[in-house]
């Protein structure tokens, strides 16, 4: 796997993430994939877990714009900075933006972390 793939590969995690494609987005782990969330209270191991995380993160937000701003990209790990405009089920609107790293392998996600602080977001605003 190159540069060219490894970014291929975080371009469609945050296009399927956006879109509530949990189905695409799983397919791009490994089966025996690591993912690590600042809301999961341990490293996710493994689809089965992982799928999880992502269908309760659905639950809990009606939509999840994500857009990277920069990717570093390399072999065998690659990091890209991102912001996100996020809805709550309640029309409650916030902002967020950190950086994710992952290291790739075969083609497909092997391990995955995500780093921000939840405590800095940008104020809540109810939608009209």
């Amino acid at each position: 796997m190159d540069a060219v793939s490894t970014e291929a590969i975080a371009l469609a995690y945050y296009e399927h993430l956006s879109n509530g494609n949990t189905a695409a987005l799983i397919e791009l782990f490994h089966a025996d994939a690591v993912f690590e969330h600042p809301y999961a209270p341990q490293a996710l191991h493994g689809r089965e877990q992982i799928l999880a995380f992502f269908r309760e993160q659905q639950r809990m937000f009606r939509r999840m714009q994500i857009v990277p701003t920069y990717t570093f990209a390399g072999y065998p790990d690659w990091a890209v900075a991102w912001s996100a405009r996020i809805e709550k089920h309640d029309g409650t609107q916030f902002n967020q933006s950190g950086v994710d790293v992952f290291l790739g392998r075969n083609h497909a996600i092997e391990h995955a972390r995500v780093f921000y602080d939840p405590t800095r977001v940008d104020a809540a605003t109810p939608t009209t």
